[in-house]
């Protein structure tokens, strides 16, 4: 089966809110939420799922295809930018064997939400090489009423960074804007 990263993305986009996280709760209910999200959606397409394989957080693994890594996720409880730039995306994402990747980040301010997109930006030509990928940068930690929730895709030798504009309610985050960039 061919999963669209897009189509992949905008899947948990739809079903974010489902899992009923907020900032108040504990980093690990964070993980095991979207760990156990993706766990569930990887078997119902028909993939073997992995925890902490080959030091990745979540993997699927297409075991008709003679053991291939297809899909990886690192979900990145550290908020600190120096962690998410130097262990998460240099060191797992870039180095991923998968078809297709993901990383989950939680930047402690807007500025470095910035920085982290211009690494990003700066690294496109080997990214662009290597996979497919995703990278969410949720602002839910800024203490803001109203924060950004980024993501940056590689997809089809482009880079598309998409700002979707949230409002915390007491249910949870409300989209209310979303702008894309080329």
């Amino acid at each position: 089966m061919t999963i669209d990263t897009y189509d992949l993305y905008a899947a948990f986009m739809l079903n974010y809110h489902r899992l009923e996280i907020s900032p108040e709760h504990a980093n690990t209910t964070w993980t095991r939420r979207i760990l156990g999200y993706f766990d569930d959606l990887g078997r119902m397409l028909g993939y073997r799922v992995h925890y902490e394989k080959k030091r990745y957080d979540l993997t699927w693994w297409d075991y008709s295809k003679k053991n291939e890594l297809f899909f990886h996720l690192e979900h990145e409880n550290i908020t600190d930018k120096t962690h998410i730039i130097g262990e998460t995306l240099s060191k797992k994402i870039l180095s991923s064997e998968a078809d297709i990747v993901m990383a989950i980040c939680y930047p402690k301010t807007k500025e470095e939400s910035e920085e982290i997109i211009t690494w990003i930006k700066d690294k496109e030509n080997k990214l662009l090489q290597a996979k497919e990928a995703f990278i969410i940068l949720d602002g839910f930690c800024w203490g803001e009423k109203t924060v950004d929730f980024v993501s940056v895709f590689i997809r089809k030798k482009k880079i598309i960074v998409q700002r979707d504009k949230r409002i915390l309610g007491k249910d949870g985050y409300y989209t209310i804007e979303m702008e894309d960039e080329d």
